[in-house]
C-alpha cells in the first residue's frame, strides 16, 4: 500500500529506507537493489531522503511496498503535487509494474491519469472501461429538482444542459450572465 501523504525516514538513504522496511516486516533484503533500480533511484542510493525530489520519494514510496511481490498494490494518489515530468516517470513505474503482472488500484482525481493507467474504472458503486464512464458522465449538464409552489409543493426535475444540440432552443436562457454557449432548460 502506498498513501497519499509520503512517510519516508528522510535521514536516511534509500537503500536504508528499504533496509528498514525488510527488518519491521521480517522480508529478505535480496529485493533491494532491484527495487532501487525499478524506482530510478540506484545512483542516489545512499543519499539522505531529505535531498530527494518529490518524484524521487514517490518512486521510493512505490519502491517500498514491493519487497514481497503483492499480487495487488493499492495506490493513493500517486502523482499528487508532482510536476508533469515526475509524475510521467511515476506512471512509468506504475505501468512497468502493471506489465510484469502486479494487480494495481489507483485512487486518483484525475481522469487523464486514470485512461493512461488503468484498463477499469470504477466509481464507488459502479464501473467499466474509460470510454464507458466518459460517455455516461462526461455530460455537460445539471439536473435540479425543484419544489412547485402552485402544485402543493409537488417536485418537478429541471434540466439545464450546455451546448446541447437535442435541446429545445425556444427555453435557451438570454443576458442571464451564464457562460458564453447555448443553455437550455427541459422539465422533466
Amino acid at each position: 500500500m502506498v498513501f497519499e501523504e509520503q512517510n519516508l525516514y528522510e535521514r536516511l538513504s534509500a537503500r536504508n529506507n528499504l533496509r528498514f522496511n525488510c527488518w519491521l516486516y521480517d522480508l529478505p533484503e535480496r529485493r533491494i537493489e532491484e527495487m532501487l533500480e525499478l524506482a530510478g533511484l540506484r545512483e542516489r542510493a545512499k543519499d539522505p531522503v531529505r535531498t530527494y525530489s518529490n518524484s524521487m520519494k514517490q518512486r521510493l514510496m512505490i519502491a517500498r511496498a514491493l519487497p514481497h511481490k503483492p499480487p495487488v498494490l493499492f495506490l493513493d494518489e500517486p502523482t499528487r503535487g508532482l510536476d508533469p515530468v515526475a509524475a510521467r516517470d511515476v506512471r512509468g513505474t506504475i505501468e512497468q509494474l502493471r506489465q510484469e503482472g502486479t494487480t494495481i488500484l489507483l485512487t486518483t482525481h484525475l481522469l487523464d491519469e486514470a485512461d493512461h493507467l488503468c484498463q477499469r474504472l470504477s466509481f464507488i458503486v459502479a464501473g467499466g472501461t474509460p470510454r464507458d464512464l466518459k460517455l455516461s458522465y462526461g455530460k455537460r449538464a445539471v439536473v435540479l429538482t425543484l419544489a412547485d409552489p402552485s402544485s402543493a409543493g409537488q417536485l418537478s426535475d429541471v434540466t439545464l444542459s450546455v451546448d446541447d444540440p437535442d435541446e429545445d432552443r425556444s427555453a435557451v436562457g438570454r443576458g442571464n450572465g451564464a457562460p458564453h454557449g447555448r443553455i437550455g432548460a427541459r422539465r422533466g
